[in-house]
């Protein structure tokens, strides 16, 4: 608890500065953040606090209504273009901007003051987060500029895009030289480190489980790789985030130092919205009271008015714009305004919980490990992580049994689990897992008449912001959002 408090105190003068970029119009190759004299103790934790925004604000209300977590509510209409699949570049441009100009170029700036300061360590954490943020922004648009990006200093201002293949190998190759550069000895960072507080163990930890992730990611796209790899990791006896070890930035509330979501959705304050335009969506709402999952009140506030107040009421997904006019958002439930969308709700990387599901699926696949073990072990994670005992689930003849049954049949538990799991927290990887595992536990069929869903198509990736599309001469042209990205095909 005292790294937290160091962490929040830290954070809220680095937000301080970091705020005042706001409104200008930058592009990838611009930070606002990472002037000549700055350092890396002060760059770092700013780029950390940068990259929130782009998981928690832009993408994560995008990817909670493709996760099918959240849908549009009938009192407002700021989100309903990713309730019925009609977003385009404009819908994304806060995000390119948030992860390019914001955080990849913080992130080179502090890469390049540690090797010329002589500190290892800050260059590590550089390198992890950087391979961090190209792994989202692949896995959102597919290609993007990497081997060309962030080179407006020397002169190239029209980046190339790459394959996804080829970022995904990239970041193999960052993390692996991150980890070659940690001293776990050293006392620096501390308190600016954000996420872990300087304990580079930690980061080791993340960096590994990073692979994990993307080794996993492609194992139907190039099984080979994914399966050379995993089995690399493993017989190094590389180690992985514990069941309880979350990386995640801490908001302390206040101004300037409120968790993204919560400051550009929910607050009357500033350029916040309310809080009119989240209800709950019933494919995953209707799951957890069908089970009696305890877990539905860490994910979700219950219903303040109409006839069903106290209960856990969800949307069916698009059919908000049914609801009869004048209907409260209050009527349904809305993302939790304790655990999700409060000014102090942590903004998470990756959890422990992830960490034990990515385990468990390899132990399924038969690439090392006891898959009935490792599943338990991450569903109970994921049930301690809200706060709640999951062992009468999991136990023989409980609703989340490990069912022992074919490979297909256990990966098709593990990811449902999964996304359960990552319910308003990790949005962003949940509609990742969902495309892969081809949307398992989805709502499917059109709405009723009139309603928003189109139940024929389901987005599988962003669409190029318009400022970058008109531009870069060398922009990839825009496709459609049911174009699948490269380890989805």
């Amino acid at each position: 608890m005292k790294r937290n408090i160091f962490k929040i105190t830290f954070l809220l003068g680095a937000m301080l500065i970091f705020s005042t970029s706001c409104d200008k119009t930058l592009d990838i190759n611009t930070s606002p953040n990472a002037p000549a004299t700055s350092t890396t103790a002060f760059t770092l934790p700013v780029a950390q606090a940068s990259l929130t925004y782009m998981l928690n604000l832009d993408l994560g209300i995008m990817a909670g209504y493709l996760s099918q977590y959240w849908t549009q509510a009938y009192q407002a209409a700021q989100y309903q273009v990713y309730d019925n699949y009609t977003y385009n570049g404009n819908s994304t441009q806060t995000a390119w901007l948030h992860g390019y100009a914001w955080a990849l170029e913080d992130l080179k700036f502090v890469k390049e003051k540690a090797v010329e300061d002589g500190t290892p360590n800050y260059e590590a954490i550089a390198e992890i987060l950087t391979a961090y943020t190209y792994q989202v922004l692949t896995d959102v648009w597919d290609k993007v500029p990497y081997t060309e990006a962030l080179q407006g200093k020397d002169g190239n201002l029209f980046p190339s895009y790459d394959d996804g293949d080829l970022i995904y190998d990239g970041i193999i190759t960052t993390l692996d030289d991150a980890l070659a550069k940690i001293d776990a000895n050293s006392i620096t960072p501390g308190a600016d480190d954000l996420i872990f507080g300087g304990d580079m163990n930690a980061w080791i930890r993340f960096a590994n489980t990073l692979k994990l992730r993307i080794y996993i990611r492609q194992i139907d796209a190039r099984p080979s790789v994914s399966q050379t790899g995993i089995q690399t990791l493993i017989s190094s006896g590389a180690e992985f985030l514990g069941p309880d070890e979350d990386a995640f930035v801490p908001y302390a509330g206040g101004s300037y130092n409120e968790n993204p979501l919560y400051s550009g959705d929910v607050t009357t304050t500033g350029t916040g919205l309310g809080g009119v335009n989240i209800n709950g969506s019933a494919t995953i709402i209707d799951m957890l009271n069908a089970n009696a999952d305890p877990r539905i009140s860490f994910y979700f506030d219950a219903a303040t008015t109409g006839a069903q107040v106290g209960q856990y009421i969800g949307i069916t997904q698009g059919e908000g714009v049914l609801q009869a006019s004048g209907t409260p958002i209050g009527n349904s439930s809305v993302p939790s305004s304790v655990n999700v969308v409060a000014p102090t709700s942590p903004v998470y990387l990756m959890t422990g919980f992830e960490s034990m599901f990515l385990q468990a699926e390899i132990a399924i696949r038969g690439l090392g490990g006891n898959a009935a073990n490792l599943y338990d072990e991450a569903v109970l994670a994921a049930f301690s992580f809200t706060g709640n005992n999951g062992s009468a689930f999991v136990t023989t003849g409980g609703k989340y049994e490990f069912p022992n049954g074919t490979m297909q049949e256990n990966l098709d538990a593990m990811a449902t689990q999964k996304w359960l799991a990552m319910c308003g927290v990790m949005n962003v990887e949940a509609w990742a897992e969902v495309r892969r595992f081809d949307y398992l536990n989805f709502n499917q069929s059109v709405a009723g008449t009139g309603a928003s869903l189109n139940g024929s198509m389901f987005p599988m990736r962003a669409l190029y912001p318009v400022s970058e599309i008109s531009t870069n001469p060398n922009a990839e042209p825009n496709g459609n959002i049911g174009d699948k990205v490269w380890w989805n095909q």
